[in-house]
This record gives C-alpha cells, sequence and structure tokens, in this order.
C-alpha cells in the first residue's frame, strides 16, 4: 500500500530513494515472530 501511494503521488519506490522497508524483514524475523515477508505465503484481501 506505501509503494502504491506513493507511485500515485509520482514518488520512486522506497527502494530506489536508496530506503528499502527494512522494518518488514525485521517484524518477520525470529526474534519478533510478527508474521512472514515470504510472497508465497502471504494472502491479500483488499477490502
Amino acid at each position: 500500500m506505501i509503494e502504491r501511494k506513493r507511485a500515485e503521488a509520482g514518488m520512486e519506490t522506497l527502494e530506489a530513494a536508496g530506503r528499502p522497508p527494512r522494518y518488514i524483514v525485521t517484524a518477520a524475523d525470529k526474534a519478533h515472530n510478527l508474521g512472514t515477508n515470504d510472497p508465497q505465503r502471504i494472502h491479500l484481501l483488499e477490502v
């Protein structure tokens, strides 16, 4: 959603801006165990 909103505003991706979203990997690591960052295991539900 963040990248979609950035694109709508004409902004480059976080990766292209040199600020990859590391918080996703951090949240999914074994220390935090707040979900997964594996795209094969993510079920996207748009409402």
